[in-house]
């Protein structure tokens, strides 16, 4: 594990009206999950790369376990941090197992042998069986498994950190709640030092996480009780339903595929307190039901 510490951070693209990062410091303990929580354009994308430096900073500093990522081979650094992009990035031409062992391959010190033991033990992790998706192409995957081959990738070479961009900001809701849902089992089982960028306040309320608010280059504000209770930021003053309503909405989708998630989860409260609706949200399941043919 390792712990990431951001010490004044700022950058200044050329020709730019104003920083992309403006003099950002926290930390994220090691083994923990934070997540950047920020609108489009605010800079939580700029700020994941410099942990890389895929993105230089104009000036502050980055440390890892204390010693300043400046410090080291961009190359090497890049070797022992995983990195799961939004587009995913699978290399078409190649199978399953060769998207996955390729970052492996490149860092060395794996036999052949030990290598595919190693991405087999990654499909399983990631809930794919190696028996039914190591030959297969990108093209024959939906969304979602190429997103968790993705993530199966990052971690091919046990990296003590990994990067994740709006990894999952391309899936439907469905399908991003239950990739989260599996972070959550993958965490508890790989406890990585994670940062996490979105702008899906969603993400702080399903991941075990410590949340961070960035918007217009600066640092906002840092915890779920901040974010949660009183966010400084209008785009932060969301509602979000509990837990079980929104999980008992997911279900719902499967019989109600012209409802919006907002709509599932209202009629998830009328089925979960029908006391308080009349009984409507049972007479909806039976009709959707059975215009569905189930």
């Amino acid at each position: 594990m390792a712990k990431i510490e951001f010490q004044d951070v700022s950058k200044i693209f050329r020709g730019g009206p104003a920083p992309a990062v403006d003099r950002v410091s926290f930390g994220v303990p090691e083994g923990s999950t934070c997540v950047l929580v920020g609108t489009s354009g605010s800079g939580k994308t700029t700020l994941l790369r410099m942990v890389n430096r895929l993105i230089e900073p104009t000036s502050g500093d980055i440390g890892i376990d204390g010693r300043s990522i400046q410090s080291e081979d961009p190359i090497l650094l890049r070797r022992r941090i995983g990195y799961v992009i939004q587009q995913i990035g699978l290399f078409p031409h190649m199978t399953v197992v060769e998207n996955i062992s390729i970052t492996a391959e490149v860092a060395g010190g794996r036999s052949k042998q030990a290598l595919s033991v190693r991405v087999d033990e990654l499909l399983e992790l990631v809930g794919l069986p190696p028996a039914e998706y190591r030959r297969r192409y990108p093209r024959q995957l939906s969304g979602g498994q190429q997103q968790r081959v993705g993530l199966a990738r990052a971690l091919a070479g046990d990296p003590a950190i990994l990067l994740m961009d709006e990894p999952f900001g391309t899936l439907d809701d469905i399908t991003r709640a239950h990739l989260q849902d599996e972070m959550l089992r993958i965490q508890r089982s790989v406890r990585k030092t994670i940062l996490f960028v979105t702008h899906d306040i969603d993400a702080v309320s399903v991941l075990p996480v410590r949340p961070a608010a960035h918007r217009a280059a600066r640092f906002r504000q840092n915890g779920h009780r901040g974010i949660r209770a009183a966010p400084v930021q209008r785009h932060q003053r969301v509602r979000q339903p509990p837990r079980g309503i929104r999980r008992l909405g997911r279900h719902l989708a499967a019989v109600f595929r012209d409802r919006r998630p907002g709509q599932l989860c209202d009629l998830a409260r009328q089925l979960l307190f029908p006391h308080r609706h009349g009984g409507s949200g049972r007479r909806q399941i039976e009709t959707g039901a059975e215009r569905a043919g189930r």
